[in-house]
């Protein structure tokens, strides 16, 4: 009867703390075995238990049985305990324990987070700095690189500019050696005594009243007012050799004298209002003033379009038509585009001009006559021009 009164309430803790969680059954299993070694150990001799180890037990049922979860508070392990002889840590000090634990984790996984956060910052500044400065690099590498294709682009307009200058300066030195050289082909050998270079009547010859030529030998002195040669003129001079115009060749004799490219020159008058202002009429009548002005300054310049031929409009007739040529008023202004026929007219005109020129800065070193008949041609051409006949003429069947 003692042993079953003694193991029953400690059989009914035992099972109720099995089904506790691990955590405590641990502390608790090592003292059942006690307990139970307790319960079943005889006392010696038959004799009975104490009664205060009776009344201790019945004081321990009785709370068992008045309240079940005592069975795994800390007051019944301490009862159990005290009775077993063993300390076991309260639910309190375990979960203390569990909690100072935890806590320390959180702890430290709080700061190997806060380190890894800090890392993360400093590689996010290193990248967004790397970032920025190839950003920095990246523009100054396109800016670096659209500065010298500009550069580029800048010297290979200049080079170009200067290359069509020079190329215009060889076809105008080349126009001027011709226009040498035809000079020096058409003149005509003087006498054997040597050619007199004239000049008006006011210095020692006037003259001849017949062929108005001061060139003929027989030309008489001032205010002598006949040839002096042996025989007649009519039978001296050649009838194929043209006769000049006595008006315009007094004139010219003028015009040598006092070297003068002024409009109220006479000879040079009657030169601008018959050939070059016919020669330069153009529907569109303000370039053309403008490309007279510009012939007039020295300043014109006209050039072949290199490119492939096509039709353009040309500024002047206001036809569309195939323009090789063009030109331009002054270095600063635009190229015009301009027809083969308004080309050959303007070229004539520059023809007439360049050797007026000549002649006023005294390069051409030829008889009063070569040179009148030289400017009879440019009158001549520049009329051809003007009819548009400087082009192949078309052959007429017979």
């Amino acid at each position: 009867m003692d042993g079953d009164f003694l193991g029953s309430p400690v059989e009914g803790q035992l099972d109720r703390s099995n089904s506790e969680p691990d955590v405590f059954s641990a502390s608790i299993r090592p003292r059942t075995c006690s307990n139970v070694s307790l319960r079943s150990k005889p006392a010696k001799g038959g004799k009975k238990r104490p009664a205060s180890l009776r009344d201790a037990q019945l004081a321990l049922h009785k709370s068992l049985d008045s309240d079940p979860e005592l069975s795994l508070s800390g007051s019944s392990f301490k009862g159990i305990s005290n009775l077993t002889g063993h300390t076991t840590p309260t639910r309190e000090e375990v979960k203390a324990h569990a909690y100072e634990r935890l806590k320390a984790e959180l702890q430290k996984a709080q700061q190997e987070l806060k380190l890894k956060d800090e890392q993360c910052d400093k590689l996010s500044q290193v990248r967004n700095q790397l970032e920025s400065e190839l950003e920095e690099l990246t523009a100054s590498l396109f800016q670096e690189a659209h500065a010298m294709v500009h550069d580029a682009r800048l010297k290979q307009d200049q080079a170009e500019k200067k290359y069509t200058e020079a190329d215009i300066k060889v076809d105008m030195l080349q126009a001027e050696v011709n226009a040498l050289k035809s000079l020096v082909i058409t003149r005509t050998p003087g006498n054997h005594k040597g050619s007199r270079h004239r000049r008006h009547s006011d210095e020692q010859y006037s003259p001849c009243e017949n062929c108005g030529s001061y060139d003929c030998d027989g030309a008489a002195p001032k205010n002598s007012g006949r040839c002096k040669g042996r025989r007649k003129s009519r039978d001296y001079h050649n009838p194929n050799e043209p006769e000049v115009d006595v008006i315009t060749f007094r004139e010219f004799l003028q015009f040598m004298d006092e070297h003068s490219v002024s409009h109220d020159q006479p000879f040079l008058n009657r030169i601008y209002i018959e050939n070059v202002a016919p020669c330069l009429e153009f529907p569109n009548r303000e370039l053309a003033n403008a490309i007279h002005a510009a012939i007039e300054n020295n300043v014109l310049s006209m050039e072949t379009i290199r490119t492939k031929p096509m039709f353009r409009r040309c500024a002047l007739t206001g036809v569309t038509r195939f323009c090789r040529h063009r030109v331009k008023l002054s270095d600063n202004q635009d190229w015009i585009n301009i027809c083969r026929n308004s080309r050959d007219r303007i070229a004539a005109v520059c023809d007439f001009y360049t050797y007026i020129r000549y002649i006023q800065k005294g390069l051409v070193k030829a008889d009063a006559t070569e040179i009148y008949w030289e400017i009879m041609r440019l009158r001549h051409k520049m009329t051809e021009a003007r009819l548009g006949l400087t082009a192949q003429k078309p052959t007429t069947g017979s």
